[in-house]
């Protein structure tokens, strides 16, 4: 297999692990044996395009997250590892897919307002001071 099927294995291994879904719950939901998952997650075995729309489906997430951060071939086989969703953003999945739905739609609208208010690049100690200046600010109006 080539560096394309380990990609896609390992978006499968992390969103299935942010998602809680066990290997074997995995299999059961698509009718195959649990080892051929494990086969899919190591890039050992292609995973049919229809599979992974499966896959999708069971975990509750669009196809096309299993491509994101993969880089665009420049005509020949990509060299090199491919890009991860890293571990601070598996944690913060982790913890948003424990959370209940209105709980989920709180972060993610407190998230749009600091990334719209506070700007992508701020320090964590910039948006703690930016964010209680701006609730200082609301509670005024």
């Amino acid at each position: 297999m080539n560096s394309v099927d380990s990609f896609i294995g390992r978006r499968i291994r992390q969103f299935r692990w942010v998602c809680g879904v066990t290997q074997a719950e995995l299999a059961e939901h698509l009718s195959v044996d649990p080892g051929q998952i494990s086969a899919y997650e190591a890039g050992t075995n292609r995973v049919a395009a229809a599979q992974l729309l499966q896959i999708a489906t069971v975990l509750d997430i669009p196809v096309a997250s299993f491509f994101d951060g993969i880089a665009a071939p420049s005509g020949a086989d990509q060299n090199g590892p491919p890009k991860t969703i890293g571990s601070n953003r598996a944690e913060m999945l982790s913890h948003f897919n424990e959370m209940t739905d209105p709980q989920q739609v709180a972060l993610l609208k407190m998230a749009q307002t600091m990334a719209t208010h506070l700007g992508n690049l701020a320090t964590p100690a910039q948006s703690a001071n930016d964010l209680q200046s701006a609730t200082a600010t609301e509670r005024q109006r």
